[in-house]
């Protein structure tokens, strides 16, 4: 599979983000009363493998929510279920007990969740993001990879830090 991206939204508006693979009623979603964040995997074809499943109150906490995924910091339960009302499959995953990430829609069949569960799994370590920071480790006249790969682990020949500053409209 390509590379997949992270992709962030923001909306200065009340609402609630809508999470197809928790069950309702879960008290991991926060409903904003002000603006917020949340983000999106792609694929390499646009299409979302997965969303966050919660919302934040700023940027800066949904970036670090979705590199701790990326870093795979924390322990990791994933969840699938069935929706017995709409007869189909979801699935999310948990960290240290918080839901974090979830699929982007339900599907017929139990197979095609824990196949969209397994693409989110091995796509999310090297997902972009047009926010990410990468510096050269020495400057010896090599080229730095214009996205992280398998090779391309932080401290070998990049350097990934903190996001690179947001865009005014942005700004909360």
């Amino acid at each position: 599979m390509g590379a997949a991206r992270l992709l962030f939204m923001s909306y200065d508006r009340p609402g609630v983000w809508s999470v197809p693979g928790l069950p309702v009623g879960d008290t991991t979603i926060v409903m904003a009363t002000q603006g917020w964040f949340a983000w999106r995997l792609v694929g390499a074809n646009n299409r979302e493998i997965a969303r966050s499943a919660r919302t934040f109150l700023s940027f800066g906490a949904c970036y670090a929510a979705a590199d701790a995924l990326r870093t795979r910091k924390g322990h990791f339960v994933d969840v699938v279920r069935h929706d017995d009302d709409r007869n189909q499959w979801a699935w999310h995953l948990r960290v240290d007990g918080i839901a974090e990430a979830a699929s982007s829609r339900l599907y017929q069949r139990h197979r095609e969740c824990l196949f969209n569960l397994e693409q989110f799994m091995t796509s999310i370590p090297d997902a972009v993001s047009a926010y990410d920071v990468v510096q050269p480790s020495s400057l010896d006249g090599q080229t730095v990879p214009s996205q992280r790969s398998a090779s391309d682990r932080p401290g070998e020949h990049m350097t990934v830090g903190a996001p690179a500053a947001m865009p005014e409209r942005f700004a909360v």
